[in-house]
This record gives C-alpha cells, structure tokens and sequence, in this order.
C-alpha cells in the first residue's frame, strides 16, 4: 500500500465491483434523473458539495470549511441540507469524514457518490468548491470568506473523548502532561512523487533553529509528515512524529488540533489547522501571491524570488508586478530565468518567534512595521491569488528585507515607484491579473 494511502480502508475485489456498476449506473440512470429531479432539490434546498481532490487533505478540509464558514456569514443562499460527496478509496484521512458529520450528510459508497455527483451538475443544487482556493492565476474565496468570519469560532473541536485518547498518546509519544507543543511540518517531494512542483518544498534543516528556539521556550515540537521525509537528528523535546510507530490518520488530526499554533510550509495540513482555529506561521509561501494565509491570527512569509540573468534578488513590487506573482508549477520559473530561494533559518525562526509572541499576548508592532505591512499588501491587485485576505506578513521578514519592499525605514508609508507594480526590465511582462486562467482539478 502506497504511503497516500495510509489513512484508506483496504479495498477488496467486491468493492471495485460497485465502482464499475455505479459507472454505468451513472451515464444510463442517474444523469438523465437529475434533469428531473433538479428541480425538487432546488426548491428543497438541497446542494451537493463534491470534494476535488479528497486524495489531499487540505482540498478534505478547507473546501467544506470554506462552504460552512460561507453560509454562517450570510455569503450564500441558506441550505437545508448539503451532502459531502467523496468515494471512500480515494479519501486519504477517513477520520476527517466524522468530524464533518456535524454540518454534511457524508457520502462515500460508490453507488450514492456517482448518484450525487450527477446531482452536483445541475444549477443550484452543485458547490463549485474550486472557486474557494484552488484557481490558479485569480483571486480565490477564501479572502473574503474568512474576512467576514472574524472573531467567529473554529467549526470543529476535538470532543472530550477525544481529548482522552489524545492525552494518552501524547505520553506514548514521550511528551508530559500539561505541556504545550508546536506542530511543525516542511513540505517535502516524496509524499506525492512531486516532479513539478518544487518550487513549493523546502529543508526540514533550515526549520532546526526555530525549534530550539521553541524548546527553549519551554515547549515541544512535532515534526508532522510521512516516512518519506529526511530523518530528523535527534533532539531533546522534538519528537519525529513522521517516523513513529504511533503515526496515524486520527492522530494525525488531533495533534494539529491541540497545538499551540502550526509552523509549516504550503501544504494541506494548514486546512486542518484552519478547521480546529490553530492560528498558522506558514514559510517558504510560493507563489508570491499566496502568501498570506487564511485566518486572521494566521502569519506567513514568502520565498525571495533570483533572477538568474540579473544576478540578483527581485523586489515584491517586481515579482508581484509581473506574471511570476502568479507562477505555478516549475517550468514556467525555469523559462522565465527564476529561482524561488528557500527561506533561510533566520527568516523561519524569526517567524516562530512571532508566532509564539502572538500566541502568548505579547506581539508588538511599531508605526513603521504597519506601514510595511500595508505597502506589502498594496502591492496585490485582484487577480493576485490571495488578495484581500485578512492575515499577515511576518514582521521580521519585512524588517529584515525592507530594501526589497522598495520603501525606506520611513515614519510613514509613501507610495512606492511605478505605483508598486514593478518593471518589466527583466522580461517579465505586466498583465492584467483579474481573469482567471485555470484550475487546479476538474470533476
């Protein structure tokens, strides 16, 4: 069984049995009911969210949350019932499924999945969950849905049982009771047998200084992932959980969802961070134009983007100003010249930092750190992917790299040249960023 597939049930010859039957069943009988049925669901109310990718657990997560948070703040038509669709053998974190039961009438036999999923097609009654955060060149959902749902509380908490059966562990992992821990995870290539999107993965190394500064503040770390990540060298109150024999999909859930706060990179355990209110320090943001984060305790901090032919690192406004604020995917930087920079120690640990001040009631900000902050997010136009959103950028990083901001340490914020929308002198065209140019999947 590959490693994607941990958090699966064993699917068995009669199961795959169903999945051919439900196939037919669904071009011959449920495609041509839903045509009649449509309408009776529509004045019922009834709406059919299929998951994307359910393979990945942050499309499991952040999809339904986004659709819930969507609805409480009024953002949508109200539903009387919504049904989550997501054939079981394709779900990588069964566990994330009883939790959702609180909002959804799960579906995941291949019969009633193909059922629905014919029901999704018809309007009015399917979610284009897409729209949330999986477009690629446009602004998704999420800025405004999270913006509207500030100070409301998380949808899902662990119950009280849960809670016993996470304690336990904790003490099989090796950590005390009453001791507060940090989640850490640093995407790697091996999870997904990644070829083309390096450009997002990073080095559990540069994350080595972060944690002890972690440790010395009195707390744990938990290194989160899966066995094909690079080993990490032993230290004194970090546990490797990626490598350890009580790894496993409730666990998994539950370690994030009792965290102190979620240092990681552009990976899909930030949905499950989202879902439980664990505020998130996200690194190594990349594209640019994702860097900031869903919720408004959330923090993150990008890759600096090198130019090859210029020798030398771009400013925000000239990555942002150009296509490569937008850039998925490896090959267009390598034909563009470009080569997104891991962040580097001090910029990870500087974001921990951050994290734990805010995270104890001590965060402080000066004038001029709001006014980089602002310039910073002046620089995002619509079409930019994260546009709007209601989180932060890490203040040491834009303390650190002000000259890239294209701004002085000034009293006050001045517009920045060319409007903050950068220069083509490298190659890299302007364009319009307000129409969308793709999608990450399609049903």
């Amino acid at each position: 069984m590959k490693l994607l597939e941990r958090g699966r049930p064993r699917m068995g010859g009669r199961f795959f049995m169903r999945v051919v039957i439900a196939r037919a069943l669904y071009h011959l009988v449920f495609v041509p009911l839903s045509f009649a049925l449509a309408p009776l669901l529509r004045s019922a109310r009834v709406r059919v969210l299929q998951i994307g990718l359910p393979q990945h657990i942050g499309h499991l997560t952040l999809e339904p949350d986004c659709y819930v948070k969507e609805g409480r703040a009024g953002l949508r038509p109200p539903a009387r019932r919504t049904f989550l669709v997501c054939r079981r053998d394709r779900v990588v974190n069964t566990e994330v499924l009883r939790y959702w039961q609180r909002y959804f009438v799960v579906v995941t036999s291949p019969i009633a999945h193909d059922a629905c999923r014919a029901m999704a097609r018809r309007r009015g009654i399917g979610v284009d969950a897409q729209d949330y955060f999986s477009l690629v060149g446009a602004t998704v959902r999420y800025p405004e849905i999270y913006r509207a749902n500030k100070g409301l509380p998380p949808l899902l908490t662990p119950s009280e049982s849960d809670d016993a059966r996470g304690r336990a562990a904790l003490e099989r992992l090796g950590m005390p009771a009453g001791a507060w821990y940090v989640c850490v995870h640093c995407r790697e290539a091996g999870f997904y047998n990644d070829d083309q999107d390096d450009y997002r993965n990073a080095s559990i190394a540069n994350f080595a200084e972060a944690m002890a500064m972690i440790t010395a503040a009195g707390g744990w770390c938990v290194r989160m992932g899966d066995p094909s990540m690079t080993p990490l060298a032993p230290a004194p109150h970090v546990i490797d959980y990626a490598h350890h024999p009580e790894r496993g999909p409730w666990l998994d859930l539950f370690l994030v969802a009792r965290a102190r706060f979620f240092l990681g990179t552009s990976s899909g355990l930030l949905g499950v961070a989202a879902a439980f209110g664990v505020p998130s320090g996200l690194t190594n943001q990349a594209p640019m134009s994702v860097v900031l984060p869903l919720g408004e305790n959330d923090v993150g901090i990008p890759k600096l983007v090198w130019d090859e032919r210029a020798g030398r690192v771009l400013t925000f406004a000239e990555v942002l100003g150009s296509p490569a604020g937008n850039f998925r995917w490896d090959k267009p930087y390598r034909e563009a010249g470009l080569r997104p920079l891991e962040n580097d120690p001090q910029d990870i640990a500087d974001l921990a930092r951050e994290m734990l001040q805010r995270t104890a009631g001590e965060f402080e900000v000066t004038p001029e750190d709001e006014a980089r902050q602002q310039a910073f997010k002046d620089l995002f136009v619509p079409g930019h992917y994260s546009y709007g959103a209601i989180s932060r950028v890490g203040r040491d990083f834009l303390r650190r790299h002000r000259d890239l901001l294209g701004a002085a340490d000034d009293e006050q914020h001045r517009p920045l040249a060319d409007g903050g929308r950068g220069s083509d002198a490298r190659g890299l065209e302007t364009a319009p960023l307000t129409q969308a140019h793709g999608r990450l999947y399609s049903h």
